[in-house]
């Protein structure tokens, strides 16, 4: 649990950059606030974590993973209203792997993320699922 509250906690409330290709899902562009709530050994944890970011078509992924060297996305697919992708961080602590999607409407996203947390053995800490929701707040503040 050391592992988890150290180096995912925080990671989840954090932005990723994303290649910058233009997606084909379709939402309106602006300023998302997306809530995270974490389900762990099927307990949600009582305190959702909150964040805002600017999405764009070329960067649409909400606000899931690290902004750091040691995590990146891949696996991108993206169709009429969702999008999918998967997550790989890496570092001395150990490893994280999750695969991710989120389902556009109007003005909202519903999604989760699966996630595995191996220490630097390789050896299995947790799994636990990352249930987001989201909602456009407005045009991107600059």
């Amino acid at each position: 649990m050391k592992y988890f509250k150290r180096s995912v906690l925080p990671s989840l409330a954090l932005i990723v950059a994303v290649s910058s290709h233009a997606f084909a899902v379709e939402f309106e562009a602006g300023e998302w606030e997306t809530e995270v709530r974490i389900e762990f050994n099927g307990a949600i944890f009582p305190v959702p974590f909150t964040s805002k970011k600017c999405l764009s078509p070329e960067d649409p992924i909400p606000n899931t993973t690290t902004n750091n060297d040691n995590c990146n996305i891949s696996d991108v697919t993206d169709s009429h209203d969702s999008l999918n992708w998967t997550l790989h961080c890496d570092d001395k602590k150990g490893t994280i792997h999750g695969i991710g999607g989120v389902t556009f409407n109007k003005s909202g996203f519903t999604g989760s993320m699966d996630m595995e947390i191996r220490d630097d053995k390789g050896e299995l800490k947790n799994k636990h699922r990352a249930l987001m929701s989201g909602i456009r707040k407005g045009p991107c503040k600059e």
